[in-house]
């Protein structure tokens, strides 16, 4: 079920950014894409709850690499690219420990 709402998610993205005139200037990629950086912070402030258990936090982890397969899938490397990215900076605001637990490994 989860594995469809991300496919759902992927597609409506997809959807977005094809209506979305691109631009090559990084400093607008908040303009560009702005659905995806909406999903890496809903997808972030999904581990604010700091009760997650460890098999709970790696499910939501693979969920959202699951996410950026889907994106590169669609040949869309540099909106997986950006996705992660703003997947990193909300979740070193939400929850920066785990953050920091995710980066060295």
């Amino acid at each position: 079920m989860k594995r469809i709402k991300l496919i759902i998610s992927s597609a409506i993205i997809c959807l977005a950014i094809s209506t979305t005139a691109c631009s090559d200037d990084n400093k607008k990629e908040r303009q560009i894409y702005p659905d995806i950086e909406d999903v890496a912070k809903e997808h972030a402030q999904q581990f604010s709850n700091t009760s997650l258990s460890k098999m709970q936090i790696q499910h939501k982890l693979f969920e959202v690499r699951a996410h950026e397969q889907d994106l590169r899938d669609a040949n869309m490397n540099k909106e997986a690219d950006y996705y992660i990215e703003m997947f990193t900076k909300h979740l070193n605001t939400i929850n920066p420990s785990l953050a920091k637990e995710i980066e060295k490994k």
